[in-house]
């Protein structure tokens, strides 16, 4: 399966989750923004996400933090998005994930699936936390109405 399909595929699949739980979504009609959809709640709040389709990889789900925009890999501009819907096949699980989750000075981001063994201090966040799309409502941009 290529690129292109699994796009549409995690897009389809973030859009039913998304009209389901009671939010409007709108799409950009141009292929080179950096944000694949916007979420809008019932008061007009929006929240400017890109959608990814990955694997599970040695039970983690990594986002690194680059796109590709007209066959070009593109760093993220974090001022650009509010954040991810991250749609993984194997579980047919949707993780919604926050520009304020992330550290920005890395390239990429991780969590997951399940508890690691070794119990490591600087371990990975789990997944769960990111399966509440209405954790992303509480993003605040300095003062500004609140997108997310």
């Amino acid at each position: 399966m290529n690129t292109n399909i699994k796009g549409n595929i995690g897009l389809t699949k973030v859009i039913a989750d998304i009209t389901e739980k009671g939010y409007e979504v709108y799409l950009p009609i141009s292929d080179y923004l950096p944000v694949d959809l916007i979420m809008v709640d019932s008061k007009m709040n929006i929240c400017r996400l890109q959608v990814k389709y990955r694997n599970i990889e040695r039970n983690k789900i990594i986002i690194p933090f680059s796109s590709v925009i007209n066959g070009k890999k593109v760093k993220i501009d974090f001022t650009k998005i509010d954040g991810w819907a991250v749609y993984v096949p194997e579980s047919n699980q949707i993780y919604y994930i926050s520009v304020n989750d992330i550290d920005t000075t890395k390239t990429i981001f991780s969590f997951r699936l399940e508890k690691s063994i070794y119990n490591q201090p600087n371990e990975s966040p789990l997944g769960d936390k990111f399966l509440d799309i209405k954790r992303l409502w509480k993003v605040n941009w300095e003062g500004l109405k609140p997108h997310c």
